[in-house]
């Protein structure tokens, strides 16, 4: 990530990504977005995943339906 232009902190146990919002990255894999704007954090990953290489995810149509609008 850093490579990109993304700072991170190799705090051992988690990374933490300077993105906006800010991401914690514990050693298990589960992500922390450090905000209470669902959207923010739903671009937020959209980047982490761009950057580190992941294949995209199909979208559940009913996830659709819980965020009130289309994907």
């Amino acid at each position: 990530m850093e490579k990109e232009g993304v700072p991170v902190v190799d705090a051992r146990v988690m990374l933490i990504v300077s993105l906006d919002p800010e991401v914690t990255i514990s050693r298990a894999g589960r992500l922390l977005f450090k905000t209470p704007d669902a959207r923010a954090a739903e671009r937020a990953f959209e980047r982490l995943r761009v950057l580190v290489g992941l294949p995209e995810m199909e979208r559940d149509p009913a996830d659709r339906a819980l965020r009130g609008g289309p994907g």
